[in-house]
């Protein structure tokens, strides 16, 4: 059977992202460029009414229900937006500052205790986040992060924790290099 030929304009349907040595079709044709395809993000389109700060898309929603879960929130970002779409997290100052100028409540961030530690989720290996916890925490017991808008910094919670009060939702896209 003669090997299978592609042309310019014809691609390929991975099934999962590739490896590092794999990101090549053939001898000098690469597949991707965006090296962040290496931490198994896939860049997404900003929706219109969304903020872009560098390689995440944001958006603020008000939500009918006064208080929910970690779990709750995220469902809601993904139902909302397909599933791309996750609680925020942040990986830079810029990013950080969108928190802190702009979110006036409690919202819940994409960070949480696993594995013995608390963690980014979504594919991000930036470590930027763990300066930016209030003092005292996290505790030893607690499981979800937060943003806390009196102090303007990161708390955290037990994952026993009852629904936190919250009337928005801030969900996140990932955009890949601005």
């Amino acid at each position: 059977m003669p090997a299978s030929k592609t042309s310019a304009s014809s691609c390929v349907l991975l099934a999962e992202v590739p490896s590092a040595s794999n990101l090549t079709a053939s001898p000098g044709t690469l597949i991707f460029t965006n090296s962040d395809l290496l931490d198994g993000r896939i860049p997404q389109e900003c929706p219109l009414t969304w903020t872009r700060i560098g390689n995440a898309c944001y958006t603020t929603d008000a939500v009918s229900t006064s208080s929910a879960l970690w779990e709750e929130d995220a469902s809601y970002c993904s139902s909302a937006y397909g599933p791309a779409a996750t609680l925020p997290s942040f990986e830079t100052e810029e990013q950080w500052g969108y928190f802190v100028s702009t979110v006036s409540v409690r919202v819940w961030f994409n960070i949480r205790y696993t594995d013995g530690a608390f963690q980014m989720l979504g594919g991000s290996k930036s470590t930027f986040w763990s300066t930016k916890w209030e003092d005292g925490e996290p505790g030893s017991a607690d499981g979800f992060a937060y943003f806390n808008a009196i102090s303007g910094a990161m708390r955290a919670v037990p994952l026993d924790i009852s629904p936190m009060p919250r009337p928005e939702v801030v969900c996140m896209l990932y955009a890949g290099e601005p």
